[in-house]
């Protein structure tokens, strides 16, 4: 086998709207991929239909699974994962568009052996005008050499930009599939950490993808103005630290099934990402207490002599925002999503 061989493992579900855009894309790639995985999670719609279609004419082998039954989208990810052969392994989308020279660079990078892993930056593109310019993941050229430098960047990096080195599956065997923390799979994250168990990850501010958003995504829709923009949301903040929460029950799931030596990278990161839930606990009981200076006021300052706000916590801008809603937020307009008539609020549109 080539040392450029390249996997492609897509999951996909009901995609019939965009998945022949971004097949095409995979086609056009300077440097093609070695095969093609794709695996089905009980599409309803054309998605099959398509994927045997491209199967057909496509220049590399298409393989598609169809799961027995719904896996969700991350134990998906990592079924279409675990049965790719190639040297590398592309994660891919159902709904973006690759750029024709995405493969080639990623290669590239990963001609080193001591790099795991790359994520490259991506534009960001709808069917409906978007107020700015926007990249998502939006990388300045770095290297991360530990979880730590991960679990300080956090949400940085995102599934679709991945391309991975295939043996470091061989650190971290693909968990088996569990119902109860399906809707908690995060198949980037662990990812990430398995590949800092084995070397390096580059992250590349080049746009090698179109990151394609819906109608329905919260970022298309009109901003807020004004105090509406401002106002303390502490269920934001409350899911937040239920998703963290979860994050973290998968991780020491996904632990049990990797070998020994990747364990350190594992305990590090859930150690961040539960420090992380607490710190979103604690700022939501700040916000549930905004109109209320005095009570705030303590809040903030137990936060602040907890360390919440040093530079890898929430940093300098955070405490300038929650200091000025605990002295100054007017107690009439109330926090979004309580029950008082505060207009304009959409709960989690952050």
């Amino acid at each position: 086998m080539s040392e450029t061989a390249i996997s492609v493992a897509m999951a996909t579900y009901n995609g019939e709207r965009f998945l022949q855009e971004q097949l095409d894309s995979l086609a056009r790639q300077t440097l093609l991929p070695f095969e093609l995985i794709a695996c089905d999670d009980g599409s309803t719609d054309s998605t099959l239909d398509i994927l045997r279609r491209f199967q057909a004419v496509a220049p590399f082998p298409v393989r598609i699974y169809r799961n027995k039954t719904r896996l969700g989208s991350g134990f998906n990810f990592l079924g279409a994962v675990s049965r790719c052969i190639g040297d590398l392994v592309a994660f891919c989308d159902q709904d973006d568009i690759w750029k024709e020279h995405k493969l080639s660079a990623c290669v590239a990078i990963m001609g080193d052996p001591d790099v795991a892993m790359v994520s490259h930056s991506a534009g960001v593109f709808s069917s409906q005008p978007l107020s700015h310019p926007w990249r998502q993941p939006n990388h300045r050229s770095s290297v991360w050499r530990s979880c730590r430098d991960f679990a300080v960047q956090r949400w940085t990096l995102l599934g679709f930009s991945i391309v991975l080195r295939r043996v470091v599956l061989d650190n971290l065997p693909v968990p088996e599939y569990s119902a109860a923390l399906s809707s908690m799979c995060a198949h980037d994250v662990l990812a990430t950490i398995a590949a800092l168990s084995c070397g390096r990850v580059v992250l590349l501010p080049d746009e090698l993808a179109l990151h394609r958003l819906h109608e329905g995504n919260v970022t298309l829709r009109p901003r807020v103005a004004g105090l509406t923009r401002l106002a303390p949301d502490p269920r934001a903040l409350e899911r937040g630290a239920e998703n963290y929460a979860g994050l973290a029950r998968f991780l020491r799931y996904a632990m049990s099934f990797c070998h020994q030596s990747a364990h350190e990278n594992f305990c590090e990161y859930i150690r961040q990402v539960e420090c992380y839930g607490r710190v979103c606990g604690e700022r939501a009981r700040l916000y549930r207490t905004c109109g209320h200076r005095w009570m705030a006021l303590r809040t903030l300052s137990g936060m602040l002599a907890k360390g919440n706000y040093a530079p890898r916590s929430l940093g300098a801008k955070a405490f300038v925002r929650d200091a000025l809603l605990a002295a100054f937020w007017p107690s009439r307009l109330g926090v979004a999503g309580d029950d008082t008539d505060f207009v304009g609020i959409n709960v989690g549109e952050k």
